[in-house]
């Protein structure tokens, strides 16, 4: 006979994903952008609820209990450049050239409120509902392509070296990460250079900040849901 998991052994659960993703963020910061991977594994063990997957967060009932942190916002509509709304352009110089890259926002956004579902204007760094956060869109790429936070998860954890490898990727993941679909870079010598690093790790990496910020701002009622 299968017994069903205690909440106790669950809650074990939700620490071990919240450890990864801890110490897969520190690892990344450090320059192992790799760890977006299990990054992406991590997110798709606590959020991916369909079929076969049962996200964690759902089996401890705290999916759609907590409220999660967004700093991207949605796309503004009027808006007729790209968009990637969980990064941003840094700019360094180099031994010859400068030097632009994606790297994750973290806190260090501007305090502008972002766009909502039903045009609602919110600081960001906002909660909102898990059904908002998972499927917002928060990249629009060259092709029109909207891009939400689980498009990301999935992507990388079940095709690209997450959980699985795929022998093809994704159309989506590859012209993000491998063809420029941002279009951000710079002129050297009248050529473009696209900018550096895989948008979609950093991407992934400013997730996992906001799913950590989400869980630390909500631990008393975590406790409480562990008592209820």
């Amino acid at each position: 006979m299968v017994e069903r998991r205690t909440r106790s052994e669950l809650l074990e659960h939700l620490e071990d994903q919240i450890g990864f993703l801890e110490r897969s963020s520190r690892f990344f910061d450090q320059g192992y952008e790799s760890e977006a991977c299990r990054i992406a594994v991590a997110c798709r063990v606590l959020f991916h609820h369909k079929g076969q997957s049962k996200a964690l967060l759902n089996q401890l009932r705290l999916l759609e209990a907590l409220t999660w942190v967004d700093t991207a916002g949605l796309p503004y509509p009027d808006n007729e450049a790209t968009t990637h709304n969980l990064t941003q352009i840094q700019f360094s110089l180099g031994p010859e050239n400068g030097v632009i890259e994606y790297v994750p926002k973290l806190d260090n956004y501007p305090p502008s409120p972002i766009l909502t579902r039903g045009g609602l204007q919110l600081p960001r760094g906002s909660r909102i509902p898990f059904s908002e956060w998972w499927t917002n869109p928060v990249i629009n790429d060259m092709h029109g392509t909207e891009v939400s936070r689980e498009d990301l998860v999935l992507a990388v954890a079940e095709k690209e070296n997450g959980a699985h490898l795929d022998p093809k990727s994704g159309p989506t993941y590859f012209r993000l990460a491998k063809c420029n679909s941002l279009g951000w870079g710079i002129v050297v010598d009248g050529v473009m250079q696209p900018a550096k690093r895989n948008p979609v790790y950093a991407a992934l990496r400013q997730i996992s900040h906001e799913v950590l910020e989400s869980i630390r701002q909500q631990r008393d009622q975590i406790a409480g849901e562990e008592s209820a």
